[in-house]
């Protein structure tokens, strides 16, 4: 059965509470950002300026097969380097640099229910896949890598950026299902992503409209990922509507852990299918009443390129959407909701195979479920402490995940975090057989 990462895991399976926004160090292009448009805004600094934090993550997992707990230590910094030489070209720049210890490596196998276990077969040594020996031993991973690096020419009426950079579309807090450049995690909805190489567009138009473009560079031309989109604000409401091309891919985990699938795989590989999609959407979010209403959603148009093995069903159509709405009391207790369809969802426990079950746990799909349910409240106790309860429902499982947070600001700059992650339904649930697990983190921000 493939391992995963560890620090990729933790950020698949925790569900932490939303950081506050403005305790953040912003990110490059992030000084002046427009409403409803993350990381895409006018930069205003004139000189260099040089910014960035380091955090310390303590990650504590309880594995139910070893019946023990896991610690996965991560130390986390970035820095960025922004400036502007004269009033039509600005630069950006951001690093970042990790370091694990502890476990940094699970076997997903002990995820999955135990009757999903039996199914797995030790890999084939010819067919060069990844065994189930024990990888569960302490060691060190490092890394160092460029989160963003770009340049943005300012004309009249006209943007263009190019490089590595971050560009976001969609209005939903814990799914983005229209945004198809970005993975974002619903059990950490808030925290950085990387940005991706790319060039974007914008044409600003009157009445607060603008066309925006955006082109991903691919391993080759006929690879690249494009998006086409129109928006606008009218009567107090934020409107666009999007095409978005991309070429996906599935891994057929069936093919790679099963004796079935790996006597039916043509040439004894373990194939990443591809997938080419059409998704035409929009958004909309505003305020009613006091109440705030957001919404995206849209349709794909799906296709194989190849073969598509035991994934057949990802090039199916399918809708996408979700609707939410928020609001924030007197007594400054903040309640939010959502409701997620994903049409390639299952209805069915029944109907989960071991591709919705690990495609969820890696991100490669939305959820299992075809229903699901965001909720949160939140309540600052003081000016320098807040507690918050966040929850992910499966409607068709049914399961869930709940998630106390607390935050307390320790100094300005320096904050520290805890939270919980606890699984709720049986193990043949999307949950599967996850334990609890927690972390705790101490920001330092400069």
């Amino acid at each position: 059965m493939r391992s995963i990462d560890g620090g990729m895991l933790i950020l698949s399976l925790l569900l932490a509470g939303p950081a506050a926004g403005d305790e953040s160090i912003p990110l490059p292009g992030e000084h002046t950002v427009e409403d409803n448009d993350r990381g895409w805004g006018e930069v205003v600094f004139s000189s260099i300026e040089f910014r960035g934090y380091v955090e310390n993550t303590l990650t504590a997992e309880w594995d139910q097969d070893d019946d023990r707990a896991w610690f996965l230590n991560g130390i986390r910094a970035r820095v960025n380097l922004c400036g502007a030489p004269n009033d039509y070209v600005d630069f950006a720049v951001g690093a970042v640099a990790l370091l694990y210890s502890g476990r940094t490596e699970w076997e997903m196998a002990g995820y999955l229910p135990l009757e999903e276990q039996a199914k797995l077969v030790p890999p084939d040594p010819n067919l060069g896949l990844p065994g189930t020996t024990d990888l569960l031993k302490a060691e060190f991973e490092t890394e160092v890598y460029f989160q963003e690096a770009f340049g943005t020419l300012h004309l009249p009426r006209f943007r263009l950026r190019v490089g590595r950079q971050k560009f976001y579309t969609g209005t939903g807090y814990a799914y983005n299902p229209i945004d198809l450049f970005n993975l974002q995690d619903p059990m950490d909805p808030t925290y950085e992503i990387d940005g991706f190489d790319a060039a974007l567009a914008a044409l600003l138009l009157p009445c607060q409209t603008e066309i925006q473009g955006l082109l991903e560079f691919g391993e080759r031309p006929g690879r690249w990922n494009y998006m086409g989109r129109l928006k606008t604000h009218a009567l107090g409401w934020d409107l666009a509507v999007q095409y978005t091309h991309t070429v996906r891919e599935r891994t057929d985990f069936v093919s790679l852990n099963t004796s079935d699938g790996i006597a039916s795989a043509v040439g004894g590989g373990a194939p990443a299918r591809k997938f080419r999609w059409h998704l035409i959407g929009g958004e909309l979010a505003g305020e009613f009443l006091g109440v705030g209403f957001h919404a995206e959603g849209g349709y794909v148009f799906a296709e194989s390129l190849g073969a598509s093995g035991s994934l057949a069903r990802a090039a199916d159509d399918h809708e996408r959407w979700l609707v939410g709405m928020d609001y924030t009391f007197e007594s400054q207790v903040y309640l939010i909701a959502e409701y997620l369809r994903f049409g390639q969802g299952r209805s069915e426990t029944s109907d989960i195979t071991l591709n919705d079950r690990l495609g969820a746990l890696t991100g490669e799909i939305l959820s299992a479920n075809r229903d699901n349910l965001f909720t949160g409240v939140s309540y600052p106790l003081t000016d320098i402490a807040e507690i918050s309860l966040y929850g992910i429902v499966a409607l068709n499982d049914p399961s869930a995940v709940i998630n106390p947070w607390y935050r307390l600001d320790l100094l300005p700059g320096l904050n520290l975090w805890f939270t919980l992650y606890v699984p709720v339904g049986g193990e043949k649930s999307q949950n599967g057989r996850a334990g609890t697990s927690g972390f705790t983190r101490l920001k330092f921000s400069f």
